[in-house]
């Protein structure tokens, strides 16, 4: 007859095995980093300098064009125009759902459960 190995120590061996494995030691590689990834920048170029804490705020105003302050005004003013057109579509949209809801049929119905 044969014997059935169990496959609890069989798993364990197979689990702890990879541990006992001689290898050596990891040891990176040594590469000369460069200061500078890149070739520089031709003459009369600077490096970009990201300034993203900075608020914004009104950035336009930064051109000095008044003409373009005025259609900044405009357009702040037109949005907000839009947003209340659209929101007042919205709750329009929805009073015709609750309406035509009315008039589809209504299916109800209640369990009950009598013994005699």
């Amino acid at each position: 007859m044969r014997q059935k190995i169990g496959t609890a120590p069989l798993g364990a061996v197979m689990l702890f095995s990879p541990g006992c494995l001689k290898v050596p030691p990891y040891q990176r590689p040594s590469a000369p980093v460069p200061q500078s990834f890149k070739e520089p920048p031709p003459t009369g170029w600077k490096e970009a300098q990201p300034s993203d804490g900075v608020l914004r705020g009104k950035w336009w105003e930064i051109f000095g064009d008044p003409a373009l302050n005025a259609l900044e005004e405009q357009v702040s003013i037109s949005n907000q125009n839009v947003l209340q057109a659209e929101a007042q579509f919205r709750q329009a949209k929805a009073a015709v759902r609750v309406a035509r809801a009315a008039l589809s049929p209504l299916v109800t119905g209640s369990p009950s459960v009598t013994g005699s």
